[in-house]
């Protein structure tokens, strides 16, 4: 990774029951950083409360809950179970003084409308992996949360995806990387990787999404590792080795 000026890597809890193992792996590296929470396509999950996600995140190598929220696109039926498990994901994080990791698909209305009743603006986040308009990239904006782009926005049929990425303000923008096979162009039969990051960066330079924005003497990496227990909650990472992309970029396993 650091070879690659990857220099820390988040690593995304989506069940509770490989929760361990998600934490075996932070605590084997230093720049290895973990979240907890069950994510929401995860139907059939034994049943948890606030305190068992309050009681996990009390680890130091846990610096964020979820992944959390709502998704309507791979679920159908009554979903009520999915929108008390998010609330419970918020009053966690709440408790717990630690940003939230949103997912949201097909279900804007209501993750924003849950985001305010539990008051998520009190710890604030990520929008993980966004693919809405850019109406709820404001609103959640609004509520004090950055909007994570994932290797989809370079998609030729993401023409309204490219259109919210040129909107959104650049202190608000990460550009996510995952370990899923499907992110970038020639790469989406393959796991994705640190050294692909700059490759992905340098692709992105010149998609018509980023042509309107002003150009960055640096690549500025934000890490979610470095949310920190405080309002403030973010540190930047900045690359020294003249790069000019126009865009602002986050690093997110």
């Amino acid at each position: 990774m650091l070879e690659n000026q990857v220099g820390h890597a988040m690593l995304i809890s989506v069940t509770l029951e490989k929760f361990p193992e998600v934490l075996a792996l932070a605590e084997q590296y230093p720049n290895f950083f973990a979240t907890v929470g069950v994510h929401p396509d995860y139907e059939n999950e034994p049943p948890f409360n606030v305190e068992t996600l309050v009681s996990l995140a009390k680890h130091p190598k846990v610096v964020g809950v979820g992944e959390t929220g709502l998704d309507y696109f791979r679920l159908t039926g009554d979903l009520e179970w999915q929108r008390e498990r998010f609330r419970i994901h918020i009053k966690a994080a709440i408790q717990a003084d630690l940003p939230l990791i949103i997912h949201t698909r097909s279900a804007a209305e209501d993750t924003l409308r849950l985001m305010r009743e539990e008051n998520a603006a009190k710890v604030g986040g990520v929008m993980h992996c966004f693919t809405e308009t850019y109406d709820v990239a404001m609103q959640a904006i609004e509520m004090g949360f950055y909007i994570s782009f994932s290797g989809i926005v370079t998609f030729k049929n993401a023409e309204a995806l490219k259109e919210v990425a040129r909107q959104v303000p650049l202190d608000k923008f990460w550009l996510k990387q995952t370990l899923l096979i499907w992110h970038l162009f020639r790469f989406v039969e393959k796991p994705t990787n640190p050294p692909m990051l700059s490759t992905w960066l340098r692709r992105l330079q010149s998609c018509a999404a980023f042509h309107c924005r002003n150009s960055l003497k640096q690549v500025q990496i934000t890490s979610l590792a470095y949310l920190k227990r405080r309002k403030s909650m973010l540190k930047h990472f900045k690359f020294r080795r003249g790069f000019k992309f126009k865009l602002l970029a986050s690093y997110v396993v």
